[in-house]
């Protein structure tokens, strides 16, 4: 199921389905380790001894608070007599817990009591071998975790009541599903610890009058050992959770709020897109400098593998982005991540995972051929969005501290270019499908040779600008004479070499034309 709502803090990112159950839950590094990777935290509601799953039945409208990475969310069943209102968010601040404030609400003319389940189906570190959860009598919190990866699940009513009932089980094994099961009586075990393949469930009981409501509060926090999550989950019960989530809505919302555009003369649903589109980007920006392209794990019921990686071009266009919204503190991270992560020769792979290692691949990491395994527009994209970026800021110092992505990337793309043709060496399609001498390659190398000599420009290096000036009007000439058709009065989208066909051999497809 396609994920609604997608919020995070740079350490945590949560992403929601629509029946505003979790999905995927990254921590410490947005995109890098799964803890639930695409199963269902399930949220279920029990009344008059009649139990629901939020899902079919209910009707659910889930979107954001204005201009912020809080989500809320609505559901209600008219058969049931519930309506839930809910927002979520992720603490800034180094603290590492996602909120949840749940307001329920009776619609029947009657007091009824209301038990509101919430289920956990961590695989923490992305399986679920070897994991642990148990339920702490002293807080009255489940805990999951494995080695360093620490996970506490509390809350508690607006009338001081935590944890109804609770169950530690099995799940995944012959004849046990999971604890969500134990719960469509409306009564938990009680079962106290699991060890294995292992899954939790909480309950949560309301005392409602007629036509009223009630709150839950409710949070999980990450840490790397006991002590932590304790240490977090203590913070919460002193600062309490509707003063957390006020603070994460104004923080959000004077981060969105920068006053760098004037954005006064545009239509309203045009600036709240505009922010919105940020505020989801900012969401998949790790904190210590990647951009994953997607933190959906559905796909990996499709191929075993997931879009939580770095794509260089991706990063550099999103770069692109927030420098001309004006938010340069996420760029410069960005770029000081692509500095850390270029290779010795001064190019970029496939792409990579957020803690800098190699991403996995379908290009080959080495080749016999002299030729690379790579998208050679993702190195200069890096280069062409840096320039961008100092153009903008003029942030000097910055420049110097990244300087070796500035040397080592122009040095590559000059040293790629074929001395036969005038045009970069063959390099795969941005789609990774084509070997080939690309149009849209052959411009971003182009536009990163522009960069590269404007950079020594303001360097006073007047012999290194007129070089690169050289090469990038060298390069322009042999694109507009073998990549420009005259007859049709535009550029050909490439040049395929007959000797990259066996590479195709992967895709067990003949070449079509470009």
């Amino acid at each position: 199921m396609p994920r609604e709502t997608v919020i995070g803090n740079g350490r945590v990112a949560v992403a929601f389905d629509g029946k505003m159950s979790i999905r995927d839950f990254f921590y410490p590094r947005v995109g890098l380790e799964n803890h639930v990777s695409g199963h269902e935290f399930r949220i279920g509601v029990w009344a008059d001894n009649e139990f629901s799953w939020l899902g079919v039945g209910w009707r659910i409208d889930t979107r954001y608070m204005p201009e912020t990475l809080v989500s809320r969310s609505r559901a209600s069943n008219p058969g049931l007599g519930i309506q839930i209102e809910t927002n979520e968010t992720v603490i800034g601040r180094g603290i590492d817990v996602f909120l949840r404030k749940m307001m329920v609400y009776n619609v029947a003319d009657r007091p009824r009591k209301v038990r509101i389940f919430f289920t956990h189906d961590f695989h923490i570190y992305g399986d679920p071998v070897g994991d642990t959860v148990m339920y702490d009598p002293d807080l009255n919190a489940m805990i999951h975790y494995k080695r360093q990866r620490y996970f506490l699940v509390n809350g508690v009513t607006n009338r001081g009541a935590g944890i109804h009932q609770f169950a530690a089980g099995y799940k995944e094994l012959p004849g046990r599903e999971g604890t969500w099961k134990d719960a469509e009586d409306g009564i938990l075990s009680g079962n106290p610890v699991a060890q294995g393949s292992v899954d939790s469930a909480a309950s949560f009981e309301l005392d409602l009058l007629a036509q009223s409501r009630g709150t839950i509060y409710y949070w999980i926090a990450c840490g790397r050992n006991l002590k932590q999550v304790k240490e977090l989950n203590s913070k919460v019960n002193r600062i309490g959770v509707e003063q957390l989530l006020l603070e994460s809505e104004n923080y959000w919302a004077a981060w969105i709020n920068r006053k760098e555009i004037n954005l006064n003369f545009l239509p309203k649903d045009i600036i709240r897109a505009y922010k919105n589109s940020l505020l989801i980007m900012r969401s998949h920006a790790d904190s210590r400098g990647g951009i994953i392209a997607s933190c959906d794990s559905d796909i990996l019921q499709f191929s075993r593998d997931t879009y939580s990686y770095i794509w260089m071009r991706d990063g550099a266009i999103a770069s692109l982005a927030f420098d001309q919204a004006g938010f340069r503190d996420t760029s410069m991270r960005f770029f000081r991540f692509c500095n850390l992560v270029m290779t010795d020769e001064g190019y970029f792979h496939h792409k990579y995972s957020p803690d800098g290692s190699i991403g996995s691949s379908w290009l080959p990491i080495s080749r016999s051929d002299g030729m690379l395994p790579i998208e050679e527009d993702e190195t200069a994209l890096v280069l062409y969005s840096l320039w961008r970026h100092f153009q903008k800021y003029r942030d000097i110092e910055f420049i110097e501290s990244v300087q070796e992505l500035v040397e080592e990337i122009t040095k590559f793309l000059l040293d790629y270019i074929d001395p036969d043709t005038g045009l970069p060496k063959p390099s795969f399609d941005l789609w990774e499908e084509r070997l080939g001498v690309f149009t849209w390659t052959a411009s971003t190398v182009y536009a990163a040779l522009n960069a590269a000599a404007k950079f020594w420009r303001v360097l006073y290096n007047r012999e290194r600008y007129e070089s690169l000036n050289k090469a990038a009007f060298s390069l322009k000439s042999a694109m507009l004479k073998q990549l420009y058709d005259p007859k049709r009065k535009r550029f050909i989208k490439a040049v395929l070499p007959y000797f990259f066909l066996a590479h195709l051999m992967l895709k067990k497809r003949p070449l079509k034309g470009p």
